[in-house]
C-alpha cells in the first residue's frame, strides 16, 4: 500500500510537469519561463522525496537494497539538483499469502530505472525553461509523457498486487471464522456424551435408591450384612 501511494504522489508531479512542459512550450517572455521553471524545480524536489519513500527503516524503490536510499542526487553551488542516479538494485522480494502461495511486491527494476528516468526530465526541464530553449523544453516534455505512461503502467501492476493481498487477507479471516464456527458445533455436539458418562459413574446404591421409598424406612450396609427395616407393627425381614 505504501508502495502504491508513492507512486500516486508522483503521477500527480508527472501531471504538473507535463502540462508545464505544455505551457512553456508556446510562451517567449522571460518572467514566465523563469516563474515555470522555478515550480519545475520544486517538484523536482519532492519527486525525489517521493522516490526516496520509506516504510519503517526500509526504501520503497530500492529493490532488496532497502537500507540505503536508492535515489542519489548530485547538486551544483547553488544547491540545485544537476542529475540523479540509481544505487539500488533490480530484485523483488516475495510475501507470502499462505503455505503454499507468494507474491512478488513492490515495485520492478524498471519502475525504479523509469523513476530515475523521470527525475532527469524534469532537471532537463527545468533548464530548457531557464535557458528559454524550445527545443529543450520539447524534448523534456516528450521524456515526461513516457514517463508517465510508465508510472501509469506501474500504477496498474502494484494495484493488482494490492488486490491480490487483501483478497487473500479476506479468505484467512473467512477460513478461521469457519474453523471457529466447526470447533464450536463439534464441542456443543460432545456434550450429551459427557452428560452420559457422567451419570454411569455415579453409586449404583443411589441410583437404585435415591432416597427413602414407601415402607422402607432406610437401608444399612454394615459388616456385609444388608438389613430392611419397615415401619413399626410390621414383620421384621433380616438377611444376614
Amino acid at each position: 500500500l505504501a508502495t502504491f501511494s508513492g507512486l500516486q504522489g508522483l503521477k500527480k508531479v508527472s501531471d504538473r510537469s507535463t502540462e508545464i512542459g505544455t505551457l512553456g512550450g508556446g510562451i517567449t517572455s522571460p518572467d514566465a519561463l523563469h516563474a515555470y521553471a522555478a515550480e519545475i524545480d520544486q517538484l523536482l524536489e519532492q519527486a525525489l522525496q517521493l522516490a526516496n519513500s520509506r516504510l519503517g527503516h526500509d526504501y520503497l524503490y530500492a529493490g532488496t537494497a532497502v537500507a540505503a536510499p536508492p535515489f542519489v542526487e548530485t547538486r551544483d553551488a547553488d544547491g540545485r539538483i544537476t542529475a540523479v542516479a540509481y544505487a539500488g538494485n533490480a530484485e523483488r522480494a516475495e510475501i507470502p499469502l499462505s503455505t503454499s502461495s507468494s507474491i512478488t511486491a513492490g515495485s520492478s527494476g524498471e519502475t525504479n530505472l523509469g523513476l530515475r528516468d523521470f527525475l532527469g526530465h524534469l532537471v532537463a526541464l527545468r533548464e530548457g525553461l531557464t535557458a528559454a530553449a524550445a527545443g529543450a523544453i520539447a524534448s523534456a516534455q516528450a521524456g515526461l509523457i513516457a514517463s508517465e505512461n510508465e508510472l501509469v503502467a506501474a500504477l496498474g501492476e502494484n494495484g493488482g498486487v494490492q488486490t491480490r493481498i487483501e483478497a487473500s487477507k479476506s479468505q484467512q479471516v473467512d477460513l478461521e471464522s469457519s474453523l471457529a464456527s466447526l470447533i464450536s458445533k463439534e464441542a456443543d455436539a460432545d456434550m450429551p456424551e459427557r452428560r452420559s458418562a457422567g451419570a454411569v459413574g455415579h453409586d449404583w446404591p443411589t441410583l437404585l435408591h435415591p432416597g427413602p421409598r414407601r415402607g422402607v424406612a432406610r437401608q444399612a450396609v454394615a459388616g456385609g450384612a444388608v438389613h430392611h427395616r419397615r415401619r413399626p407393627g410390621r414383620r421384621r425381614l433380616a438377611v444376614d
